[in-house]
């Protein structure tokens, strides 16, 4: 797995044929595809279930707001709309990690299903800046091996030191949908806050990925076919893109 610097374009701009185990269930947010020889899954971490989450912790007068405004105007409405969760979530750096890992299960699933399967290696999880959301996916993983927090955090901070040269569009980009300029720099408390947020509120890295709906065959078959290099095949490759 690697956080490295990807083309700025969405994979839902890439064509092919939408044929993943969940694309019928989630048709906008889980969809794979496969183009240049690589397979690709396009996972939405911001799925439904965190769609209504965020949708409700919003207050009555700016829930109404958002719908009249997207309904005028679905271009400015949405992006108002982003301004005011912004405002909401944004004043908590852990706070939308925290709620992905509460509220997205079926997208943490379905990443982990990929990384069940031993023939999909090498696997490649990329989002639009490479950061906090594959950051997260990462953390999951590395819990799940007992990797130790200093190495794990050492790895969180190298994320950020290798996507320097994008820190400028970034900040650009978070000025634009109302996202504080400082997240574009590395929160130091991120490994040890989904840590323990993992371990108070699930019981734990197995606990939670079983409460997600994986099988803990799948979950040692993940654990297994990591920690041994003898058992990952590299005939094909697989792109995640969250």
């Amino acid at each position: 797995m690697c956080r490295q610097p990807w083309p700025l374009i969405s994979t839902l701009q890439l064509p092919g044929k939408h044929d993943s185990d969940y694309t019928q269930q989630y048709p906008d947010h889980i969809a794979s595809t496969s183009i240049l020889g690589l397979r690709l899954h396009y996972i939405s971490l911001a799925g439904p279930q965190y769609g209504r989450f965020v949708f409700s912790q919003l207050g009555y007068w700016e829930r109404t707001k958002a719908i009249i405004h997207t309904a005028v105007s679905p271009t400015s409405g949405l992006q108002q709309w982003r301004k005011t969760v912004s405002s909401q979530l944004f004043q908590d750096r852990m706070a939308i990690p925290e709620a992905i890992i509460d509220h997205s299960f079926p997208q943490v699933k379905a990443i982990f299903r990929v990384l069940a399967d031993p023939s999909a290696y090498p696997v490649l999880i990329s989002n639009r800046y490479g950061s906090d959301f594959v950051s997260l996916v990462v953390d999951l993983v590395l819990f799940l091996l007992h990797a130790d927090a200093q190495s794990i955090h050492r790895d969180y901070m190298q994320t950020y030191e290798d996507l320097a040269s994008l820190k400028e569009e970034r900040i650009r980009v978070n000025r634009e949908q109302g996202v504080p300029e400082d997240f574009a720099e590395p929160f130091l408390p991120f490994v040890n806050s989904v840590e323990q947020h993992i371990q108070t509120k699930h019981g734990g890295i197995e606990q939670y990925l079983l409460g997600v709906g994986l099988g803990m065959s799948e979950i040692q078959t993940v654990r297994k076919t990591l920690a041994s290099k003898s058992s990952v095949s590299e005939k094909q490759g697989w792109l995640v893109d969250i």
